[in-house]
């Protein structure tokens, strides 16, 4: 509920404020702290970054495609990678890049040391060499 006397805030009010405040300054040390005060939170205001907040469905889909992505690993190839990782990433997208990168490579090493039957020094007994 809302008092009798309430006005909503309105920048042209807060204009009109800051200005009575600073024609009051030179004469009224108050009124020049207020002022000295106000210019130190317009700094900070202006140094602080706002937070952006992904709504909930946004998070959940972000969610889903990385591990639609994790789980179909073995059919990316490394240009990929770099796609995943380009343009204005946020620092823990690039970590879950490299993380997914390394985890490429291990299976593609697996991938190599186990599809080639002839890697083998002795595959099976057999030889390529004649026997004499």
């Amino acid at each position: 509920m809302l008092h009798d006397g309430y006005a909503p805030p309105s920048p042209l009010r807060d204009v009109a404020a800051n200005r009575s405040v600073d024609q009051l300054a030179p004469d009224n040390p108050l009124a020049a702290e207020m002022a000295q005060m106000r210019e130190t939170l317009e700094d900070i205001r202006k140094r602080i970054v706002p937070r952006t907040v992904l709504p909930e469905g946004v998070k959940h889909a972000i969610s889903v495609l990385r591990n639609v992505i994790k789980h179909n690993v073995g059919y990316l190839d490394s240009s990929d990678f770099d796609l995943l990782a380009e343009g204005k990433a946020s620092v823990d997208h690039l970590i879950w890049v490299e993380q997914l990168r390394s985890t490429w490579h291990e299976r593609q090493s697996a991938k190599a040391s186990g599809s080639d039957p002839w890697a083998e020094s002795n595959p099976g007994g057999y030889s390529d060499e004649p026997p004499f």
